[in-house]
């Protein structure tokens, strides 16, 4: 029994020895293959660690922007209503040299500095009408004729004889036009610039004086050798369009408005951050506002974040403004971990929210 045992063990090393005699070739084979092989998974492990995290975030958007109007301050100066206002052109006739008072020093290659008289003409029509069709001021006056020099004692007549209790003045409207090519492409860029001051009757105190800046670019045309800018629009022809841009902002400089608000909420989270999105899509505010506040009341330190941003945009929407303020603070004061930890343009998005909160705040307190 023992030499049968012997002789089995016997043939197993007598047939694993042609394997000893392969080994060494397989390694000569091997070998260069590994040399070449290390090098690149040494390379390729950690671009796979960097590209994971940005398809992961770029295939699993977390945030949704989201659309709304709501009335704002004024941006410079709120006037009250039905008040008279009196507007002036006050701005220099004569062609303004390109000494870039208003504007940086731009340079660039056909370029021109203009104050003609019927962009102003333009725009003081335009504001005109803004201004009154506003209905915020009970009656806008503006003179035909206005002396070259405009002291303190002409100005003074001017606004006593018409019952004004505001005065608006245009100190000086710059336009700075340039040709600007983009590879193939030609278009013109037409920048304006408009000084105004606002003074109160009667001893003319200034209230404030303003700069308004705006940058427009018209045509945008194959670029040709033989004729490059033969068929970009007439410079003319842009002049009502410059007017109505300066216009508006001057209105909301001055006047409250409803204008466009944009905002983020998050999308993605536990199952009661998605349940409340998508009671939130069919127009149910209020089923999503029971679904965010078991979030926050349940959840981890992320959702909890979450949940509390999307209840601030759900108190602002509905011009609950001290309520999504203390949503904001929620959300601010979760203590950070490494396991939470909020990026930075989610921070600075929450300190800018805040801050409009906070205007508006001060418009809604008006009333």
């Amino acid at each position: 029994m023992r030499s049968t045992q012997k002789n089995r063990h016997l043939n197993c090393l007598r047939r694993a020895a042609p394997h000893k005699k392969i080994a060494p070739s397989l390694r000569k084979i091997t070998t260069p293959l590994r040399r070449v092989v290390a090098p690149l998974r040494k390379a390729v492990t950690p671009l796979l660690v960097l590209a994971l995290p940005v398809m992961g975030a770029v295939s699993c958007q977390s945030i949704a922007p989201f659309y709304f109007e709501q009335l704002m301050p004024a941006k410079v100066q709120e006037l009250p209503p039905g008040k008279k206002l009196l507007l002036i052109d006050e701005s220099p006739l004569r062609p303004i040299e390109p000494l870039h008072k208003v504007f940086l020093d731009f340079e660039y290659q056909r370029d021109t500095l203009l104050n003609c008289d019927s962009a102003v003409a333009y725009l003081m029509q335009s504001i005109e009408q803004k201004l009154i069709n506003s209905g915020h001021f009970s009656d806008i006056e503006r003179p035909k004729f206005v002396p070259d020099s405009l002291g303190y004692q002409t100005l003074y007549r001017l606004h006593d004889s018409l019952g004004c209790d505001y005065v608006l003045i245009l100190k000086q409207y710059e336009i700075k036009t340039f040709m600007n090519t983009d590879g193939d492409y030609v278009g013109r860029n037409i920048l304006t610039a408009a000084v105004w001051e606002l003074l109160e009757t009667p001893y003319l105190n200034s209230l404030s004086e303003f700069l308004l800046l705006d940058t427009m670019r018209t045509g945008n045309l194959i670029l040709r050798k033989d004729r490059p800018f033969s068929s970009l629009p007439d410079f003319e022809q842009t002049l009502p369009e410059l007017a109505e841009i300066q216009a508006e902002k001057v209105l909301e400089s001055l006047v409250p408005g409803w204008r466009s608000a944009e905002r983020y909420y998050y999308i993605n989270g536990n199952y009661l951050i998605k349940l409340a999105v998508d009671r939130m899509r069919s127009d149910d505010w209020e089923g999503a506002v029971r679904y965010w506040e078991k979030a926050y009341e349940t959840s981890n330190k992320k959702n909890r974040y979450r949940a509390a941003v999307n209840m601030a945009l759900y108190h602002e929407r509905h011009d609950r403004v001290d309520e999504a303020l203390q949503w904001i603070e929620k959300a601010r004061t979760i203590p950070e971990t490494i396991l939470f930890m909020p990026i930075p343009t989610e921070k600075e998005m929450l300190d800018n929210w805040k801050y409009l909160l906070q205007q508006r705040q001060k418009e809604l307190e008006k009333f």
